[in-house]
């Protein structure tokens, strides 16, 4: 299988290392193809809207919709080091990044 890949891999840059003009043409088409692509994304900032559309979730949705909750961002203070014990750190970085 290894030896297939490499084959493979190998005959791509053989096909290419002649014909530079075309890679350069296929890189410039991929990028230009993403850039389009990602300009038509859309981002949703209704977190409800992934939810079913389903009787028994609507209520779930209503209360999602009228919570002031929704207006909160919610922020996890952590250690790298999960076996240091100074909780009074972690105080003190979270007083200081609210204010």
């Amino acid at each position: 299988m290894s030896i297939l890949m490499q084959q493979f891999f190998s005959n791509i840059y053989s096909f290419f290392r002649q014909r530079k003009w075309l890679l350069y043409s296929c890189f410039t088409a991929f990028i230009l193809l993403s850039a389009f692509f990602a300009s038509k994304l859309k981002f949703e900032e209704d977190i409800s809207r992934i939810l079913p559309k389903d009787p028994k979730v609507e209520k779930l949705n209503e209360v999602f919709q009228h919570s002031k909750f929704m207006d909160k961002l919610v922020v996890m203070v952590s250690l790298k080091d999960i076996n240091a014990v100074a909780p009074d750190s972690l105080v003190l970085f979270a007083d200081s990044f609210v204010q």
